[in-house]
């Protein structure tokens, strides 16, 4: 049961990651003229971060499954 709930919730992050990283890129490109960070830029940091908590959510739940 916990492999389901641990599946179910690594498929809702990727789905996250992509919606977000989607989401940014489309507004960077497309106000390139009013920000100051450039979208690839941009688009760098939030997969960064969503990578970070994936990753960090990921060694958590394994280490609860393990114990």
């Amino acid at each position: 049961m916990n492999f389901l709930i641990h599946d179910r919730l690594l498929a809702f992050l990727a789905g996250v990651l992509v919606i977000s990283t989607v989401a940014v890129w489309k507004t960077g490109t497309s106000h390139y003229n009013t920000i100051l960070i450039s979208p690839s830029r941009i688009l760098m940091l939030v997969l960064l971060a969503n990578l970070i908590v994936v990753l960090h959510l990921h060694l958590h739940l394994s280490f609860h499954l393990l114990s």
